[in-house]
């Protein structure tokens, strides 16, 4: 039997749970630590390889539709952009005020530039790893939906581990909790990606990018 055609019958719960155990909690823990950049740089590349090989076995990554989103959707993501914006100015304000719109200000070109990567290269891929190929491949190996979510929360946050800053740990949760509830409710990658791309964008917009490893 190929390789390929092994990728593609279903694994056992031993194996996805040492494949979940190495991609997205050993793995992160491995890039927040001091070890040589050619180690880290070969254990990320190694990853994204094998997910790559087992999501196109599995169809993981077939075609994207884009339908209308639902109402509901449209209020919660609509709210919370203004909600987040609001905030987040006043907490800029209040601590850290040079940086204030610091990017669109004085690098305006950089900034837009900056936006479409991350909206179209950055989201895109965490939000196929986190979202599509998490939850297609691993439902199977969680007999709860709930621990399922949770799980996702929490890998999804530890990717984020390499900051090594606690608050943003929190705000990925908060994030990651959002978008695995789009996800899970409108059953759609795209607009998934579209609200992880709003929110992420008004953070570097107001200058809190620097914290989440957008460049300043």
């Amino acid at each position: 039997m190929s390789l390929f055609k092994k990728l593609k019958t279903t694994p056992s719960k031993t194996i996805l749970g040492i494949e979940i155990f190495l991609l997205f909690f050993l793995l992160p823990i491995l890039l927040a630590t001091s070890i040589p950049k050619e180690i880290k740089l070969f254990s990320v590349m190694s990853g994204l390889i094998y997910v790559l090989i087992v999501g196109v076995s599995k169809n993981s990554f077939q075609r994207i539709t884009i339908q209308k989103p639902s109402k509901a959707y449209s209020i919660r993501v609509t709210g919370l952009s203004i909600t987040l914006l609001i905030i987040g100015v006043v907490v800029m304000k209040l601590t850290r005020p040079e940086m204030l719109f610091n990017m669109p200000t004085n690098k305006p070109q950089l900034w837009v530039a900056i936006l479409c990567v991350y909206a179209f290269i950055s989201v895109f891929a965490q939000e196929l790893l986190y979202r599509r190929f998490f939850f297609n491949r691993y439902r199977g190996f969680f007999s709860d939906k709930k621990l399922l979510f949770f799980v996702n929360v929490i890998c999804f946050s530890l990717c984020h581990l390499f900051l090594h800053t606690t608050w943003v740990l929190a705000v990925t949760a908060v994030g990651g909790a959002l978008f695995a509830y789009t996800y899970t409710k409108e059953k759609s990658l795209f607009w998934t990606c579209v609200e992880h791309a709003l929110y992420g964008n008004i953070l570097f917009s107001i200058g809190i990018g620097s914290e989440l490893a957008f460049p300043s």
